[in-house]
């Protein structure tokens, strides 16, 4: 059955929907303006964290014939390692350290001892002193890395929740290895 509309009521029918159409049409432009901006800002807000690099950040530690270890790079000649990787080096040995480009291919140099907590244990055991679990290397050549080469950039721990996801890095017996887990008390 048909029903007649009026040729009046027509044309405001038609006003109408075509109002909400362009009603429409300002919001799904105004709302993908905002999208694009988000993600433009994002970029430009998460860059440090997103750049590419030469090389991983990750380092490949051979501290004597039986311990390894692992590290990151933090600056243009600084890593970062657990101190229980060098617990038998002092202050300015030095250590064999590898590093992968982008093909994976390796690239190791030499690395020293830069420093690295004293014990608060006095019976020496490494897992009383959790807290001072890190050691700093300086390379000794810096100029191996490739131009361009970034490091790890260090969070701050106070932003850390419950229940924020982790990757741990290590290198145990030379093998890279991950694993995940969550943060907890």
């Amino acid at each position: 059955m048909k029903i007649f509309i009026g040729q009046q009521q027509k044309s405001a029918y038609i006003q109408k929907h075509k109002n909400l159409l362009a009603k429409a049409r300002s919001v799904f432009i105004v709302c993908s303006l905002l999208f694009v901006g988000t993600i433009l800002l994002m970029e430009t807000a998460l860059k440090d964290f997103t750049k590419s690099s030469p090389v991983e950040s990750s380092v490949y530690i051979q501290a004597s014939d039986s311990t390894t270890g692992s590290g990151f790079i933090t600056g243009p000649s600084t890593i970062i390692t657990a101190r229980h990787v060098v617990d038998d080096l002092d202050l300015g040995e030095t250590l064999d350290v590898t590093f992968r480009d982008q093909e994976k291919k390796p690239i190791t140099t030499k690395a020293s001892l830069f420093w690295k907590p004293k014990r608060t244990d006095p019976t020496g055991s490494s897992k009383s002193d959790r807290e001072n679990d890190f050691a700093i290397l300086k390379l000794e050549n810096p100029e191996v890395l490739p131009k361009g080469t970034s490091g790890l950039a260090i969070g701050n721990s106070s932003s850390v929740i419950n229940g924020d996801e982790i990757i741990c890095e290590s290198y145990p017996s030379g093998i890279k290895s991950y694993e995940e887990g969550k943060i907890s008390n």
